[in-house]
């Protein structure tokens, strides 16, 4: 990409072994690399997940070429390849100041991935193309130049207002905001749900009976021994058989979904 970034032509693209040129596989390439833009490993995004937490993929060339570094007995490979979860669009990690940016470090990688990111996004407006890239409103705002802001609203709760008017967080109200976000976060914002719960609990028995058992032994009593399958577990523990090995398409469809609810 950098040694097109600078040219005017339209990019197109064709792939090695393959038939073909032109529309089809230059918006296959852009929906290819945007989807490879949004994985964990990258350590570019925030996230829902921890980028250390490893998610298991099925990977039959692997096994074929014999690379086994992550591979299990049962023939499962383990990668970190997904795709990174963010419902309110896709804005930067943060990194602290004092990151190492020597080469071959992370966070060196993260900034050409940044790099990467920019003339993708540059070069797809030029030629008209769309990427399958959510990136956030707070994004675009900073691309942009605007001055990002808090206003009072809840935070991942926009229709909430915590304090009616205009006004944006500085630092003369920040002590203020902070104030808010917490009492609506424990207390005004939850206060009639846990006032419902309590009610329809009292008509059994008296709540206040729970209040010899610690938070982890109540959670014992109502759901039994929770055990946290990490991915590792769950492969180690699946015995391929009756014709399916880790290239047969129900063991790839399946495995993931498993190890995510798992």
């Amino acid at each position: 990409m950098e040694m097109y970034s600078s040219q005017k032509a339209v990019l197109e693209v064709e792939y090695f072994g393959e038939v073909g040129t032109g529309l089809c596989p230059t918006l296959e390439f852009y929906t290819l690399l945007s989807h490879d833009l949004q994985k964990v490993r990258l350590s570019m995004w925030r996230s829902n997940f921890s980028p250390d937490k490893q998610s298991m993929e099925i990977d039959g060339d692997e096994l074929k070429n014999g690379k086994t570094n992550n591979i299990s007995e049962s023939g499962l490979s383990l990668a970190t390849s997904d795709i990174v979860q963010a419902p309110l669009g896709l804005f930067p990690r943060p990194w602290p100041p004092n990151a190492d940016t020597s080469d071959g470090s992370q966070f060196s990688k993260v900034i050409e991935y940044f790099r990467l990111l920019g003339r993708v996004i540059a070069k797809a407006l030029q030629d008209g193309r769309l990427l399958d890239l959510p990136l956030s409103t707070a994004l675009y705002k900073l691309v942009l130049g605007q001055y990002l802001c808090l206003d009072f609203s809840l935070p991942g709760y926009p229709d909430y207002i915590l304090k009616p008017g205009e006004e944006n967080v500085d630092i003369n109200n920040l002590d203020e905001y902070i104030s808010l976000v917490v009492d609506a976060t424990i207390k005004t914002g939850i206060i009639r749900q846990m006032e419902a719960f309590r009610s329809g609990f009292n008509q059994v028995f008296d709540i206040t009976s729970l209040q010899i058992f610690s938070p982890d032994e109540l959670d014992y009593l109502l759901c039994g021994r929770r055990e946290l399958w990490e991915a590792e577990t769950l492969v180690d523990h699946i015995k391929l058989d009756h014709g399916y090995t880790a290239k047969s398409p129900v063991v790839i469809n399946i495995l993931p979904s498993k190890g995510q609810f798992l």
